[in-house]
């Protein structure tokens, strides 16, 4: 076998390989889901890489075609650059972080991997095997997590969340994608017993996205399925058409039926017709899309042509925080369309779509030549833009869409001639140097960004882990976690100042170790704020931490208060940072400044009661009668149940600040005796009121009305009112 034959096969086993991303997860690494698959996926790409560079070099020669979708794709990749070079965080834009593993690298890996397969895959036989391949480890996913519901599987180093995805949103998408993969190849390959693998396949696969019950891959696979089925309509006969007709006015009528009685046991009892019936602006997860992709479009505006650069969404959606969002931070806005309209503007999503709409148009052309086939690659296109308009990517999901992108580039120039190069001379004379040199420099981008992140991940989970025993090891593993100084820092930051919450709060531990950890905590957070100052939740975790810590020396407070304070530039409708300067001055006994910060919350978002019991003790303490009566108000018509425990509060501290007058006025004590009108401490505030006001002639009176219906409840409040006097 020749060299180059020998380079090719590697290449061939390495993109086999790629498709077994998936599987690849451990309990020892910081994010088990997301960051080995990703380490996975690189090094064999980087392996790819070089031995194509290889191939090509020794080969003496370049052969392309015009491949559409790959000059498109080279496109989106140009502007992401450019995106990045001009957004906001440029490094973090470069490299992502631990938790997603995204950013310009994973792109322009995820480019390498189109180049790969589209230089390797040259065979009908050699796509069914890769089709085969991720079909198989889609199999192998959904029994991994059958087999961990079950309890079969032991104590095994592989975590068992959503199979060995860690999600249900990725799980989903990934068991779509391999829905269609199986009808590919079920047309495709002529073999019998492959035909009903893949009929079994899209059974379990189907079957298992509705018991995951993911919204958006149910309702992704649905209307792509539907797209299929209504091309197909086109192409079957007139028996098979009136079927389709049943079918679908059965579909119709089933929706229906679910639709009308989803308040109704069988509904309720079905877990994927629930989630799907849930659907609705009062639904927590389907208000805070909303919100966020409102969010989202406002803060598009200021940077509408090359957005904030890949992976600096969170920056976005600071700027333009709404407080009715119930979850604090995103970094993903959960929409394909507005994330790259973040990540890269317009720009990005046009060069987005752009690959898409040939995609379609190749798909749609090849109809002439093998419908089922094309349909199905329609189909499968539309359930990932519907799919993908309710969640995100992650590596499982790109792994799927790259490998569409280059079997639909492949399809597109099958009757084409290939254009043949003859390399320059000096590559073909310098051939060992130049394949010497590509070794090395993908050695350096291996060992740097792969190799000592890899270990910089286990060594900070390990960290983190040691926090519960041993302390001092703890923090000698955290330390020489930073010292590699990787793009996987923030990650190990708050790994660190979770440790610190623990620890300042734990008896167990002196003073001086707790300001150890602290100070130790302190020096990472500011070290990652002076290259990212506007990186609010770094802010506001070291604020939280100075705060906890004060306890032991109050001029921690100060720094929490410097700390906090640009904050409000970034992020100026986020309440939590209210809450922390109003703690940081409640703790200087600064009464007044602390309810400044919190009514200035309130006047942002006033939709949280806890929000303002904090105003009312405040103003209470404060003794500030004429704005505790203006928020009181406010707080009784802005929510319509009565939380007893509340209302009792705000009456106790109406009475002790002399707002006897106005607690009388405001009808708290009247809802409260409607709400609960068997309770007769709610009657006796009345008396408490008159007390106050100096008014027994009112006391007595309503002693008198109260007893003409409930003469026993009059006598105690007649007593009751004895000792008030007293």
């Amino acid at each position: 076998m020749s060299l180059e034959n020998k380079l090719k096969k590697i290449n061939l086993a390495l993109a086999l390989l790629i498709m077994l991303s998936p599987l690849v997860a451990h309990y020892e690494y910081i994010f088990p889901y997301i960051y080995l698959k990703n380490i996975f996926f690189r090094t064999l790409v980087v392996a790819g890489l070089f031995f194509m560079i290889w191939y090509l070099v020794y080969n003496n020669k370049i052969s392309l075609k015009k491949y559409w979708i790959f000059g498109t794709f080279l496109i989106f990749l140009l502007v992401q650059i450019i995106a990045t070079i001009f957004g906001v965080n440029m490094v973090h834009s470069l490299t992502g972080n631990f938790e997603r593993m995204d950013g310009l690298i994973n792109l322009l890996s995820l480019g390498v991997y189109l180049l790969l397969l589209l230089n390797t895959l040259k065979s009908t036989k050699e796509w069914l095997w890769i089709f085969r391949t991720s079909i198989i480890t889609s199999l192998l996913v959904v029994a991994y997590e059958i087999f961990g519901r079950w309890g079969w599987i032991g104590d095994v180093p592989i975590p068992h969340n959503a199979g060995t995805i860690g999600n249900t949103l990725f799980l989903g998408s990934y068991l779509m994608f391999n829905v269609f993969f199986a009808l590919l190849n079920f047309y495709i390959d002529k073999k019998k017993y492959w035909k009903i693998f893949y009929l079994l396949a899209i059974v379990i696969d189907v079957v298992f996205i509705f018991i995951n019950a993911s919204r958006s891959s149910m309702i992704g696979l649905v209307v792509g399925l539907g797209v299929l089925l209504l091309l197909m309509f086109f192409r079957v006969n007139k028996k098979i058409k009136i079927l389709f007709i049943g079918l679908i006015f059965v579909f119709l009528a089933f929706v229906g039926t679910v639709i009308t009685q989803k308040n109704s046991p069988w509904v309720q009892n079905v877990y994927f017709l629930e989630r799907l019936t849930n659907i609705s602006a009062a639904d927590f997860s389907t208000l805070n899309r909303l919100l966020i992709w409102e969010v989202s479009l406002k803060s598009f505006y200021d940077r509408p042509i090359l957005g904030y650069g890949p992976e600096n969404a969170m920056y976005a959606v600071d700027k333009y925080y709404n407080p009715e969002i119930s979850e604090q931070w995103f970094d993903r806005v959960h929409n394909f369309v507005l994330d790259h309209l973040l990540n890269a503007g317009i720009l990005g999503l046009l060069s987005f779509l752009a690959i898409f709409v040939l995609a379609f148009k190749a798909s749609w052309q090849y109809l002439k030549k093998h419908y089922f086939l094309a349909a199905s690659l329609i189909g499968l296109l539309t359930a990932y833009l519907v799919s993908n308009l309710f969640t995100f990517d992650s590596l499982v999901t790109w792994l799927p869409l790259v490998l569409v992108w280059a079997f639909i580039d492949f399809i597109s120039v099958q009757d084409k001639e290939e254009k043949i190069f003859e390399l320059p001379l000096w590559l073909r004379k310098g051939k060992k140097v130049v394949v010497l040199l590509v070794f090395l420099g993908l050695g350096v981008y291996t060992y740097w960004g792969i190799v000592i992140p890899t270990k910089a991940n286990k060594i900070g989970l390990r960290g983190a882990a040691y926090s519960q025993v041993d302390i001092n090891k703890a923090l000698g593993y955290l330390q020489e976690a930073f010292d590699y100084n990787t793009y996987g820092n923030s990650e190990i930051t708050r790994a660190l100042a979770d440790v610190a919450k623990l620890k300042i709060s734990s008896k167990d531990i002196n003073t001086q170790d707790k300001e150890k950890i602290v100070l130790e905590t302190e020096r990472q957070i500011l070290y990652t704020l002076e290259k990212d100052p506007i990186n609010v939740r770094m802010r506001m975790i070291l604020a939280d931490i100075y705060l906890d810590f004060s306890e032991y020396d109050s001029s921690y407070i100060n720094k929490a208060i410097a700390v906090t304070e640009p904050a409000f530039e970034y992020s100026p409708e986020r309440l939590e940072i209210y809450a922390i300067m109003a703690r940081a001055y409640l703790g200087k006994n600064d009464l007044g400044k602390a309810s400044e910060y919190l009514q200035k919350s309130l006047d942002i978002y006033d939709g949280r009661e806890q929000d303002y019991m904090n105003v009312f003790y405040l103003l209470y303490k404060n003794n500030d009668l004429e704005k505790f009566d203006f928020y009181a108000k406010k707080y009784v018509s802005r929510f319509e149940d009565v939380n007893i425990e509340n209302y009792n509060a705000i009456s106790r501290y109406y009475l002790n600040i002399g707002g006897a007058q106005n607690l009388l006025a405001s009808g708290i004590i009247d809802k409260l005796i409607a709400t609960e009108p068997e309770e007769l401490a709610h009657r006796l505030l009345f008396l408490d009121a008159y007390s106050k006001l100096g008014s027994s002639q009112e006391a007595l009176d309503y002693i008198d009305e109260v007893s003409q219906t409930n003469p026993e409840w009059g006598a105690k409040l007649k007593q009751y009112w004895g000792l008030v006097k007293e």
